[in-house]
């Protein structure tokens, strides 16, 4: 899949594009106007921004060749027409030259059991919401320096001073988790959530980003590290029409839970878990097709991973009755690690309580009994994990078909643990019970594995004979489907010969009693798949 999917966008993006960094656009007549101002001021930093950018870059995010690069261009020149305005409408000519560029995605649904690999047409009556190359969804409304774009630099502290208070701040562990969870978190949070920057400093090195390009937000460091640190903005991405607004960011990834992140990655290791998996299914069902054989695969992953998630990652983080402690008032004051002193670090470093960042404010916050973040995070991640579960039309334990499991598979899924994933792994003899905390010598001392119980079951998902996918030229449908509705078509002129001559009290019963067309279309497609089975 991996594979593919490379060489189908590889295939997708013009060579133009591909061979040459910069970026021109010739969609907008050439003629001086606020637009065309825009473009040219735009495209000068923008080009220069790319010069030596190496093709290696797009081997993690190809799909910004042809979408992001050209999205984020489109909201950069919005921005910039927003600003030449200056607080004024832009006129009717401006915002059709906006359109001209601005670039549009089509997706086409089609009904299918599994997840396309964007993530697109999840929701059918909304394909591109929580498709990749999207814009992140907001809890609270963008805080700009001008309104639009400018980051809020003037009214903050130096990035470097503020970490070096909060270090000093550190909460104490309230768990005695295990490396393994961290790494975990980072999975789940990479597989809904990935910034694209501008610049990708670790190729070019971090002096090209220390230079004067607006999309590039410096630090210098104290006196004790003389040097410039930058931090490359996220990549724009425009409204519908590219009409000016508050700037948003693009997601590179889908925003569901659906194991992207492990299918979009070609390590060794997870290589050899989905090609295991991919074996076994097919010694089941010999007669799968390569491509359901890894439509399957990725189907039972990312339940898995969405079952793990739930059950044994949240827990630990939010806490197991984080339900009622967000629903009930908390007397904050109490929330803060070494209360009066993480107060006074804080009013040192912002000169107003409005100006004080979430992550600064979350990280002196105490944990609540038995979760790892406090009050305030743990509401927003529990908002978070609520949508990302009841929005998902594939979630593995919903009942909608055709996309849901069987009880019976439901049922394997669940019996799941990390621990089970672990000791899939022949390095690993023991482990213990909750892999996501440290080991001790009561509650979670090391056990050894148990093969025989570790590996899904994946007889659940033998196909039988009867129920088997056929997968048939669409000319051969076609036929089929059409000598079907001749012979409804035949069968129901049969019968309106023999009711020709009913009484005048019957026909006028009859019309009626007429079904009405919505009725009749249902009742259409019944009987030609009755008439096709």
């Amino acid at each position: 899949m991996d594979i593919f999917l490379l060489s189908e966008r590889i295939c997708s993006t013009p060579p133009s594009l591909l061979a040459t960094p910069r970026f021109r656009v010739s969609s907008v007549s050439r003629k001086r106007g606020r637009v065309w101002d825009a473009i040219s001021s735009v495209e000068r930093w923008f080009n220069a921004t790319y010069q030596g950018f190496p093709f290696d870059f797009f081997k993690d995010v190809l799909t910004s060749v042809k979408i992001s690069r050209n999205s984020a261009f489109a909201a950069l020149v919005a921005e910039e027409v927003a600003r030449r305005a200056n607080g004024n409408r832009i006129s009717k000519g401006d915002a059709e030259e906006l359109r001209k560029i601005c670039p549009q995605r089509k997706f086409q649904c089609a009904p299918g059991r599994f997840r396309t690999p964007a993530g697109g047409c999840n929701n059918v009556d909304h394909p591109e919401w929580g498709a990749s190359l999207e814009p992140f969804l907001r809890v609270l409304p963008p805080n700009y320096d001008d309104g639009l774009s400018a980051a809020r630099q003037k009214r903050l502290p130096d990035p470097f001073l503020v970490v070096n208070q909060l270090e000093k701040l550190s909460s104490p562990k309230s768990l005695p988790i295990s490396r393994l969870f961290a790494e975990f978190l980072s999975l789940v949070f990479d597989d809904i959530s990935r910034r694209a920057p501008y610049t990708n400093e670790n190729l070019m090195g971090s002096s090209s980003c220390c230079s004067n390009s607006p999309e590039c937000i410096h630090s210098t460091k104290d006196d004790m590290i003389p040097s410039c640190s930058s931090y490359s903005r996220s990549l724009a991405i425009p409204s519908k029409d590219c009409h000016p607004i508050e700037r948003e960011q693009v997601n590179m990834v889908s925003g569901y839970l659906d194991a992207s992140t492990i299918y979009g990655n070609s390590s060794l290791a997870e290589m050899h878990t989905k090609r295991t998996l991919c074996g076994r299914l097919q010694r089941i069902n010999p007669s799968w097709t390569d491509e359901r054989l890894f439509e399957e695969s990725r189907k039972i992953i990312g339940a898995l991973l969405q079952h793990l998630t739930y059950n044994e990652m949240l827990p630990l983080l939010l806490g197991r009755e984080i339900a009622s402690k967000i629903s009930h008032f908390v007397d904050f004051s109490d929330e803060f690690i070494s209360p009066h002193r993480s107060i006074n670090s804080l009013k040192n470093l912002y000169h107003k309580i409005d100006y004080i960042d979430l992550l600064s404010g979350v990280f002196v916050e105490k944990s609540l009994n038995g979760a790892i973040v406090g009050p305030t995070l743990a509401c927003i991640l529990e908002k978070q994990f609520i949508k990302l579960k009841f929005s998902d039309r594939f979630w593995y334990d919903s009942s909608l078909a055709p996309t849901a499991f069987t009880s019976l598979q439901i049922a394997e899924i669940k019996k799941f643990t990390v621990a089970n994933l672990l000791c899939l792994s022949e390095e690993v003899a023991f482990v213990q019970p909750s892999a996501f905390l440290l080991s001790d010598h009561f509650d979670n001392a090391p056990l050894h594995c148990n093969l025989s119980s570790t590996i899904i079951d994946l007889s659940f998902w033998k196909e039988d004979e009867l129920h088997r996918e056929v997968s048939l030229p669409s000319s051969s449908c076609r036929k089929v489907f059409d000598e079907a509705e001749k012979e409804i078509r035949q069968r129901d002129h049969r019968i309106a010969e023999k009711t020709f001559n009913l009484s005048p009290q019957i026909s006028l019963y009859g019309r009626f009693t007429r079904p009405k067309s919505e009725a009749i279309a249902v009742s259409r497609v019944s009987r030609l798949l009755l008439q096709v089975h």
